[in-house]
């Protein structure tokens, strides 16, 4: 029903790149893909499996996966991003594969999602 209704999720997430990459001024070339697919609409392009799958061909060897959709480690991150998506990744050809950890349970971070649940149920976190 949300994604009918116009799901800001792939907005979000493409911003969200967009700024950090602007403000990290990298300079390294950089994807967007997705990774899991909910339920039986059609999910978000282009895919992890078809993005590595491709990079793999074009000659990229080293790669450095940040799941910045994801805040927490779980199944999808500990499991298919760092060890099936490794394993496609290097027989696609990849030498080096790194996947940078989630956010986990930062102080900050967990401060702030109370604060922002705290305000949208009208209540004050002070």
């Amino acid at each position: 029903t949300l994604v009918r209704r116009g799901d800001p999720y792939s907005h979000q997430i493409r911003k969200t790149v967009e700024l950090v990459m602007d403000r990290g001024q990298f300079g390294l070339p950089h994807t967007l893909c997705f990774q899991s697919k909910v339920g039986p609409q059609k999910w978000l392009e282009p895919s992890l499996v078809g993005t590595l799958e491709h990079l793999g061909s074009a000659g990229v060897k080293r790669l450095v996966i940040v799941p910045i959709a994801f805040v927490t480690e779980h199944i999808e991150t500990l499991s298919e991003i760092n060890i099936e998506a490794r394993h496609l990744a290097t027989s696609a050809g990849v030498e080096q594969y790194e996947m940078v950890d989630a956010l986990i349970a930062e102080e900050n971070y967990i401060e702030c999602l109370a604060e922002v649940t705290i305000g949208a149920l009208g209540g004050s976190s002070r």
